[in-house]
């Protein structure tokens, strides 16, 4: 296994425990409760440090990229992805949407929602 990238925090104790009071949000704050604990160098493994933190060796990984490539504001950025569905077109989700809306023909279930857009739709 490959030795984790090392990296220089550039936030002080000081503005990370402010940051860290700062958000609400436990993730968010996990992850600069993380950068503390590296600053610190309070356990030896990033494994250690992982359990710890109750977190897998994976999310710590995607943490450490985050932050190398846009620092803080990057690390602490939690927008959702919107990702397009690949397999419904914008036509699909509105026929869809206006079949669920309807009070007298609504779906049964999954499966019969979708039996009427392979119907409806050849999908």
């Amino acid at each position: 296994m490959a030795k984790p990238k090392e990296f220089l925090i550039t936030e002080s104790f000081e503005e990370l425990k402010k940051l860290r009071k700062q958000h609400k949000d436990l993730n968010l704050a996990k992850r600069v409760l993380w950068l503390i604990y590296l600053k610190e160098k309070k356990f030896k493994t990033r494994v250690e440090l992982c359990d710890y933190l109750d977190i897998v060796p994976k999310t710590e990984q995607r943490w450490s990229k985050r932050y190398r490539l846009g620092g803080i504001e990057e690390l602490l950025n939690d927008k959702s992805k919107v990702r397009k569905s690949k397999l419904f077109s914008p036509e699909v989700h509105k026929a869809l949407e206006d079949r669920l809306n309807l009070s007298e023909n609504g779906f049964l279930g999954y499966w019969d929602a979708q039996q009427w857009v392979n119907e409806n739709f050849d999908l």
